[in-house]
């Protein structure tokens, strides 16, 4: 990720660090599959430096290289919401810190202040050590912090969240979402197709924890009862009158 401006947001040249534009000519078709895979390449050195789950995976790399190119594409035209929905769908086929980065960079063109700063708060979590990540995500959250509202949510065991109808984050045991001003649905999802729901009422610079376990999984239906049984000896008896 690159170095941030004095407003926070990272310079253009964070959006194409991962990209080369393809050369033009009869080797068009080639040179873009090698763009996508210098794309996925490059996802890959990020991936050595973390712990992450679905790494080296070629195919997870190779999604993630191809939502990461549609993402630049989008941004380049100024479609920062479709930018967004494809940076974030790259960082959850690979995790990386130049996905997210222009993540935050997208939501934040597009003006969605509380998905920016919740993918920046998720860019501090996941990715301490790399200061130029960081410093976009901590001017991003002081920027915004005072206008949303910041709830902690910990889930028993990890839980899927989706937010007023959206999903706000993969399986997590802890997870940060700050919230726009109003009455919010909060949904943790479990396998077997449990889930619960949280209301919570925003308010400008509010802040609260939510615990949230899984409710027990439904017992199996009991075996159907053994049905009675007859002998081929006492079939073939005649009826008694």
């Amino acid at each position: 990720a690159g170095k941030a401006t004095s407003d926070g947001s990272v310079p253009d040249s964070s959006v194409r660090l991962l990209t080369k534009t393809p050369r033009r000519g009869e080797d068009g078709a080639a040179t873009m599959g090698a763009r996508r895979l210098s794309i996925a390449l490059a996802l890959g050195l990020c991936l050595a430096s973390a712990d992450v789950r679905g790494q080296g995976d070629p195919g997870k790399l190779q999604a993630a290289a191809e939502e990461f190119d549609e993402g630049t594409k989008a941004f380049k035209r100024k479609d920062y919401e479709e930018a967004a929905a494809h940076f974030e769908a790259a960082d959850r086929y690979a995790p990386s810190p130049a996905s997210i980065a222009n993540a935050i960079r997208a939501r934040k063109a597009a003006k969605n202040a509380a998905r920016a700063t919740t993918l920046a708060a998720l860019a501090l979590a996941r990715h301490p050590d790399d200061k130029a990540l960081g410093d976009v995500a901590r001017e991003v959250i002081r920027s915004n912090e005072k206008s949303l509202h910041r709830v902690e949510v910990s889930c028993r065991p990890a839980c899927s969240l989706v937010l007023d109808g959206k999903v706000a984050s993969g399986e997590v045991t802890t997870f940060v979402v700050y919230l726009d001003p109003g009455a919010r649905t909060l949904v943790a999802g479990w396998s077997g197709d449990r889930s619960k729901t949280a209301r919570v009422e925003a308010t400008k610079g509010g802040s609260e924890s939510l615990k949230l376990e899984a409710p027990p999984e439904a017992k199996p239906p009991p075996p159907p009862p053994p049905q009675p049984t007859v002998s081929a000896a006492s079939s073939a008896l005649p009826p008694t009158t």
